[in-house]
């Protein structure tokens, strides 16, 4: 029997061998992710806002429809991103964690709305 002792990997797994100070509890690391591929939509003029919103069922009344003209009135580009779980592993970890605990370092992003089709 053959009995390989160190770094292993294949297709569907990796494994990371770290060292870290004694008192490091908590490992975080920050990776610079490029989510402009999964941009499906920019919304910036008042006519498209009106088409995503017609397309979208949201009411013009509605307190999300209000934001968004609100955000569009105040000089945003409102950007419609979109992943799946049965892409690329960065696809799917978005998929999965989705970007509320991402930090967008020097950019003033605002998540308006974040929700699965599962």
């Amino acid at each position: 029997m053959k009995l390989k002792c160190d770094f292993v990997t294949n297709s569907s797994s990796t494994s990371f061998v770290v060292a870290t100070p004694k008192n490091v509890r908590k490992l975080m690391a920050k990776i610079e992710i490029d989510l402009t591929p999964f941009i499906e939509k920019e919304i910036s003029k008042f006519q498209q806002l009106n088409e995503y919103a017609k397309e979208y069922g949201i009411d013009k009344n509605s307190e999300t429809y209000k934001k968004y003209y609100k955000l569009l009135e105040e000089g945003s580009v409102i950007k419609v991103l979109s992943c799946s779980n049965e892409g690329e592993s960065l696809e799917t970890f978005l998929c999965d964690n989705g970007l509320r605990n991402v930090d967008f370092d020097d950019v003033q992003v605002e998540i308006l709305d974040e929700g699965g089709g599962y």
